[in-house]
């Protein structure tokens, strides 16, 4: 037996190459698919570059018309800068990224987003950031609320003492008187269409600003108090009502109507809104067509988010949080974080002016559709409302600026 295991192992031999044949057959069969897939892959990627630079000739005349129409409008010196830059991309437009032996990295892109066609988000951004507004003026404040009326291109500011009213075109049309220590800060203005005027909310007291008469009516019935601020309104054109929002915890939101009758026709407490670990409501608005209530809440963080309700406040469609640059998350927190919410163009997107009351203030554009928001811009921004859906008045510390967004 021994010697017939002897023999067996002294048998075992590679001279006849089988496992070396079969091993290239193996490499040959991978070169095959490889190449074959490399071939495939080659082939997909020049579609994509013949596909990406028939977008790219689409894109880049619609960028030309859209700087031509606004040339007048544009700031020429940014312009002129992003136009060399274009000029500088055009032989480079398309890119290939990959990492050599390797098909999965394999990446075909432009070289740059300056021609990419425009969304609400960048025409924003381009419009306060590279066009001259249409409209400003010049004065420096740290007071917030604003109003504008579309019926009369009209604009109404709380200046310290003053409610201050402006037209479009740049004319000042008057002002008035306002108690700061009787009725407190302005902190929220509307326009009211049926009752032809200004609704505004005092800390204290709702007045009605009649801009015919240059004077301010009292309404009793909306009353705050020193430990229980009123802090929003929001007007809806739909039901002829009114929401008012304050510090009150078992009236946090009251409405009012139907206008021109102030009766009290429904009260929400702050337990049946929002959480417990939640400071309050800090804004209340209505969106475009009278079908949801977008009220921003901030909780005991200082952080804020928006909820989507329905008009009687008894569902809500969704959260949004609310996500600030990172020059406004400096590690301090303030008891004077501030939020305005704006509806914007359609029922889908909504301005926010987000500011943390001691440095800076940002521009953000949220999306409910896609529960996401964008910083538009950072900068002393105190508050902005449009006008007509093509207006945008922008509040800033040192002026008021009006931008066309069309």
């Amino acid at each position: 037996m021994d010697n017939q295991l002897s023999d067996m192992i002294q048998s075992l031999s590679l001279s006849s190459n089988e496992c070396r044949i079969y091993a290239r057959k193996q490499l040959d069969s991978w070169l095959d698919s490889s190449l074959t897939l490399l071939r495939n892959t080659y082939n997909e990627k020049l579609n994509e570059i013949d596909q990406l630079f028939h977008t790219l000739n689409e894109d880049l005349e619609i960028y030309k018309q859209r700087q031509l129409i606004t040339i007048t409008r544009q700031k020429h010196n940014l312009l002129n800068q992003e136009i060399k830059q274009l000029q500088e991309q055009l032989p480079i437009l398309i890119q290939v990224k990959n990492t050599p032996g390797s098909i999965y990295d394999l990446e075909i892109c432009r070289s740059t987003n300056i021609i990419d066609r425009p969304t609400i988000c960048s025409i924003l951004r381009h419009s306060l950031l590279q066009t001259e507004p249409v409209q400003s003026y010049r004065f420096s404040s740290t007071c917030r609320a604003m109003g504008c009326n579309s019926k009369r291109d009209e604009i109404l500011l709380y200046e310290k003492d003053e409610l201050i009213l402006y037209n479009v075109n740049g004319t000042l049309g008057g002002s008035v008187s306002w108690s700061t220590m009787e009725d407190g800060f302005v902190s929220d203005i509307t326009w009211c269409s049926i009752l032809d005027c200004f609704l505004v909310l005092g800390r204290m007291i709702l007045s009605l600003f009649d801009t015919h008469l240059y004077t301010c009516t009292n309404i009793q019935q909306v009353r705050g108090s020193q430990s229980h601020y009123l802090i929003a309104l929001t007007y809806v054109e739909q039901d002829k009502s009114v929401f008012i929002c304050s510090h009150h915890p078992i009236e946090t939101i009251r409405q009012y109507g139907p206008l021109p009758e102030w009766n009290l026709k429904n009260a929400w407490s702050k337990d049946n809104l929002i959480n417990q670990d939640d400071i309050g409501i800090r804004c209340i608005r209505v969106n475009q067509s009278g079908t949801q209530l977008g009220l921003v809440i901030k909780n005991k963080k200082d952080q804020f988010r928006i909820g989507l309700y329905s008009m009687d406040l008894t569902h809500i469609f969704s959260t949004i949080p609310i996500i600030p640059s990172s020059s406004l998350l400096k590690g301090i927190r303030s008891i004077d974080f501030m939020l305005y919410l704006t509806p914007f163009i359609d029922d889908h997107l909504w301005l926010i002016v987000y500011g943390n009351g001691i440095h800076e203030h940002s521009l953000l554009l949220v999306n409910d559709q896609t529960g996401k928001s964008e910083t538009i811009i950072d900068d002393s921004i105190l508050n902005v409302c449009m006008l007509d859906e093509q207006y945008l008045l922008v509040r800033m510390k040192q002026s008021m600026l009006i931008y066309d967004i069309q």
